[in-house]
């Protein structure tokens, strides 16, 4: 007989709500893992394969606030935050390390507002655009106004 957890467990608080609940296969995390707030809503979602952390959703009042995926323990793709529904960041990771492109949004509009450039955590400062509201771009890297 294993001592192994498998299957959806559930941890309940004081008053018998579940505030947590957890899919297992042989001891090991796989599946998703919810956490609810007072009110039963879903606060945040991981997602695991066999053990291993893949993507961690986060909800505010029952919306997508945060995705972030993850490769071996680190983040790794696009961390994406949204306000009322909609982009308002995106930043890429790799290994753990801002990589790439990290872009602000208009939560109005969803054109961009700023980007700026990483590399493996280093902010390239030769690298950033801030945007006007029409989407084109008011300054470039050395911060020079743009009559685009």
């Amino acid at each position: 007989m294993s001592n192994k957890k498998n299957g959806l467990i559930q941890e309940k608080n004081s008053a018998g709500s579940v505030v947590k609940e957890t899919e297992w296969v042989d001891g090991k995390k796989h599946g998703l893992e919810r956490m609810y707030d007072a009110s039963g809503a879903v606060v945040k979602e991981i997602r695991y394969e066999y053990g291993e952390k893949v993507v961690v959703d986060e909800f505010y009042q029952g919306k997508l606030s945060k995705h972030t995926p993850y490769l071996n323990g680190k983040k790794d793709g696009a961390l994406i935050e949204y306000s009322r529904g909609k982009k308002v960041l995106e930043v890429n990771y790799s290994n753990g390390k801002k990589n790439g492109l990290s872009i602000r949004f208009n939560v109005k509009t969803g054109k961009p507002i700023s980007e700026e450039r990483y590399d493996f955590g280093e902010r390239d400062k030769n690298y950033y655009k801030q945007y006007e509201e029409s989407g084109h771009v008011r300054t470039d890297r050395d911060g020079n106004v743009s009559h685009e």
